[in-house]
């Protein structure tokens, strides 16, 4: 007589004894649990399955002929329609769009922190810049210069007896007119490193003043060629006595669209030369 056991843990983790006992000459087959009879077939002598619930759990017997001997086995099937199996899909569903969410969102924060960590590292580069040319920074002058090679602007300063050159990346500086060779501006530097450095964009020269003058003149008088030059030296003096570089660029930009320049353009300034106290000045003092 064929006997068979399986030891298998229900969804509980409670263990079961399934056996078997499959006569040699009847062919009579009783399949067991712990102490409970499970099923019974009479003259099992070719293969044939059964399947029987554990616990919830639906499990498949094999009884398989093969060279005149039968060979068992007992696997839990996890695929079949049942209660259960539908409870675990749905689990491994939830458990599946979890996993998705999680390396969605660990992609995410991968990416924030790539993104993130140069970014902080460039703040607390410029912040440490700043303290070092708080404490220990000497004052000097930047002068631009045009490389027509590459057609790019250029800044040069002597710091520690070093001759220093930098590119200008434009796209990251704000100066109040566009650059030209020849323009000065103040720069600080770190006495014991000139590599440590930074140009004033913002704080004005009295010579660049007087440079940024004679470039609004010029667009002025390009722009009204009627205009006697002593009408255009007095409107670009009365517009920076008025209000400064704004009112230099006024001038300066009147050439230009309000797509290309939103503050500064041909709109703004006819609205300016119009406005007091300019058109009033103007008439009384800026003639022929």
């Amino acid at each position: 007589m064929g006997q068979f056991q399986w030891t298998v843990l229900g969804q509980t983790g409670k263990q079961y004894k399934v056996g078997i006992y499959h006569g040699d000459k009847s062919g009579h087959l009783l399949i067991y649990c712990n102490a409970k009879v499970v099923q019974v077939d009479f003259s099992v002598k070719e293969s044939k399955n059964y399947s029987f619930f554990i616990d919830d759990e639906f499990f498949e017997l094999e009884v398989e002929k093969k060279d005149g001997a039968f060979l068992y086995g007992l696997k839990l099937n996890t695929t079949a329609d049942t209660p259960l199996n539908n409870l675990r899909k749905e689990k491994e569903k939830s458990d599946w769009a979890k996993s998705i969410i999680f390396a969605i969102a660990f992609i995410l924060l991968i990416s924030s922190l790539v993104w993130a960590i140069p970014k902080i590292r460039a703040m607390q580069s410029e912040t440490n810049k700043a303290q070092i040319l708080a404490e220990k920074g000497v004052d000097g002058i930047a002068e631009i210069r045009f490389d027509s090679i590459h057609g790019k602007f250029n800044y040069f300063f002597v710091g520690k007896k070093k001759a220093i050159s930098k590119e200008i990346n434009e796209s990251k500086i704000s100066p109040p007119f566009p650059l030209a060779a020849g323009d000065r501006f103040p720069i600080r530097f770190a006495k014991n490193d000139p590599e440590i450095h930074q140009i004033r964009w913002q704080l004005i020269l009295p010579k660049q003043i007087e440079t940024y003058k004679a470039r609004t003149a010029q667009i002025h008088q390009n722009q009204h060629p009627d205009f006697s030059e002593i009408k255009v030296t007095c409107q670009v003096e009365l517009a920076f006595r008025l209000d400064s570089l704004n009112g230099l660029a006024h001038l300066f930009f009147q050439g230009e669209d309000l797509e290309t320049n939103s503050k500064f353009n041909s709109d703004s300034y006819e609205k300016y030369i119009r406005d007091e106290p300019f058109r009033r000045l103007s008439k009384e003092n800026c003639w022929p």
